[in-house]
C-alpha cells in the first residue's frame, strides 16, 4: 500500500520474489488481479549472508510492467489429408514448414524407443507420420485419439509433424480397416494397408536381430517391407 516491500508470485512451479520498491510509481495502486499476468523488471539480489547465493528478485520499474496475460492463439487445426495430400514434381509436400495441429487415432507402436518417439495418426481423411526428439511425456498407446501441435517436415520423402505437444483425447478407439493395395505410393503412405497373397523372396533375409529390409512378391510386383 506505501513504501517498498517484497511479495511473492509463482507460475505454477516456481515461486519468485517481486520487489517494489517506493521510488515507483506501484505502491498505492491496486494489486494486480488474481489471474495470471505477465511482469517485466530488472533481475536483482539482496542476500548478507555468504555463500552469496540466494536471494534473487524481481525489481518492476512501473506499473504498467504489470501486464494481463493473454493466452497466444493456438496454431490451426486441419484435417491431415489437407496437409499430406499435395506434392509437387520433386515429391515436396506444398505445406513443409507450416505449424499447425491435427487430430487422430494412433495406429501401431513407437517406431523410435528411446528418447525420441515416432508413431502413425490416422483420422477419417488420411494418415500422417508423427516425430519428436527427446520427448518422453507421452507412451503410444494404439488407439488413442490424441492432438498434435507442431511443424510438417519431410525425412526421406516420409511427410511428418515434428510436434512438441500431445494431448490424448480418448483411448481405446477403433482403428481403421487395413485396405487392401497392390502398389505402394503416396496414396499409402502413413495408411493401414495390406499386401496379399505375398511371399518372401529370400528367407535368408528375415531378420534375426534388429531392423531389416526385406523383399516380397505376389508373383508380379515385388515391395519392400521394413
Amino acid at each position: 500500500t506505501s513504501g517498498s516491500t517484497n511479495f511473492d508470485i509463482t507460475n505454477g512451479s516456481d515461486t519468485i520474489t517481486i520487489r517494489v520498491d517506493s521510488d515507483t510509481d506501484i505502491d498505492g495502486t491496486p494489486a494486480p488481479p488474481a489471474d495470471t499476468f505477465d511482469v517485466v523488471g530488472l533481475g536483482g539480489q539482496f542476500d548478507g549472508t555468504v555463500p552469496k547465493t540466494e536471494g534473487y528478485q524481481l525489481l518492476p520499474r512501473a506499473f504498467t510492467d504489470f501486464i494481463p496475460f493473454i493466452p497466444p492463439t493456438p496454431p490451426p487445426l486441419y484435417p491431415i489429408g489437407l496437409i499430406t495430400d499435395d506434392n509437387d514434381n520433386d515429391g515436396l509436400g506444398d505445406s513443409l514448414g507450416v505449424t499447425c495441429r491435427v487430430r487422430g487415432i494412433v495406429h501401431g507402436i513407437d517406431f523410435q524407443g528411446s528418447d525420441n518417439i515416432q508413431f502413425v495418426v490416422i483420422d477419417t481423411t488420411d494418415g500422417i507420420n508423427a516425430f519428436a526428439r527427446d520427448y518422453t511425456s507421452y507412451v503410444v498407446a494404439e488407439g488413442d485419439e490424441v492432438e498434435l501441435t507442431g511443424t510438417l517436415i519431410q525425412f526421406n520423402g516420409l511427410t511428418e509433424i515434428e510436434f512438441d505437444t500431445v494431448i490424448v483425447l480418448s483411448t481405446g478407439n477403433t482403428l481403421v480397416t487395413p485396405a487392401v493395395v497392390t502398389a505402394l505410393d503416396e496414396t499409402t503412405e502413413s495408411e493401414l494397408i495390406t499386401l496379399e497373397c505375398v511371399r518372401i523372396i529370400d528367407t535368408a533375409s528375415w531378420p534375426s536381430s534388429g531392423s531389416q529390409n526385406l523383399d516380397v512378391t505376389n508373383g508380379v510386383d515385388t515391395f519392400q517391407v521394413r
